[in-house]
């Protein structure tokens, strides 16, 4: 069985936190993983949680649920491909997910981390 590997962004610092002084997971009453921390003024703030979905890019950086990555799985339409992977609950799988909104299943390809979608939104502009 596959270790599940998660990490929180802390909106408050602008950065992930996994460290376990740093984040608190807790499971809810629906079975959903939730994060939470102390912000700097000492609120409890949520953040958002993301999954390793236990792959590597071609330069061996883990891939997380909240990245944004290139893919030349569709090269052969002439064009490289940049979106978020998401996890898609109805197909139960990792996917893109296009700034238009559209979903596509998940296909390996070489894919590049090229951001995320917090520190580098602006990737996803006109990428549909």
């Amino acid at each position: 069985m596959n270790e599940i590997r998660l990490k929180a962004w802390d909106n408050s610092r602008q950065c992930f936190q996994s460290h376990p002084k740093m984040v608190e997971y807790i499971v809810n009453i629906d079975g959903i993983v939730c994060a939470h921390n102390f912000d700097r003024s000492g609120k409890i703030q949520e953040m958002d949680v993301v999954q390793s979905i236990g792959a590597y890019d071609i330069d061996g950086n883990e891939i997380w649920s909240c990245d944004i990555v290139e893919s030349d799985y569709y090269s052969a339409a002439d064009f490289i491909c940049i979106a978020a992977i998401q996890y898609d609950t109805m197909d139960n799988q990792f996917g893109f997910k296009f700034d238009s909104g559209e979903q596509d299943a998940f296909r390996y390809g070489n894919l590049t981390i090229i951001g995320n979608i917090y520190e580098n939104p602006e990737l996803l502009d006109n990428n549909s």
